[in-house]
């Protein structure tokens, strides 16, 4: 009876070393292939990356102050959003945004005037877009206080 209890209790340890092992090459696995993730970061570097992407790829409609008076958007109605007031944002969240982006407006009932840039641009790409357009009200608000005497 003795050597069986043993031998219950070695097996049981066998197994949890195995299942560990499995765990942990899973969490490895993972590790390989980076996570999207669900909201953008506010960090320095992403919101840079995000200007540059921005200014190839949006700018254009958007402009460069965010307002949606780009010289693409003259002949636009609607008219691209003013990324300066969070109130006008119909997608209030950043994977509402990021789906717009990366699928175009009219896959949100959105302008069909909003190109989707999923094929062109990488998911991190579209999350430091997001980043960068989230700092526009701040950025706005900043430029009015330094433009009063």
């Amino acid at each position: 009876m003795r050597i069986r209890g043993w031998s219950f209790v070695t097996a049981l340890s066998v197994l949890m070393v195995l299942g560990l092992s499995h765990s942990g090459a899973l969490a490895g696995a993972d590790k390989a292939t980076p996570a999207v993730p669900r909201q953008a970061a506010t960090d320095s570097t992403t919101i840079a990356a995000g200007q540059v992407l921005f200014t190839k790829y949006c700018q254009l409609c958007h402009g460069p102050t965010g307002h949606g008076d780009g010289p693409g958007s003259v002949a636009l109605n609607p008219k691209p959003r003013n990324f300066t007031q969070p109130s006008q944002f119909k997608s209030k969240n950043d994977e509402e945004v990021f789906q717009v982006i990366s699928r175009g407006g009219a896959a949100r009932k959105l302008s069909a005037a909003m190109p989707p840039w999923g094929p062109t641009l990488k998911p991190a790409q579209i999350w430091q877009l997001i980043a960068f357009v989230r700092s526009f009200p701040v950025r706005d608000s900043m430029a009015k206080a330094h433009a009063k005497p």
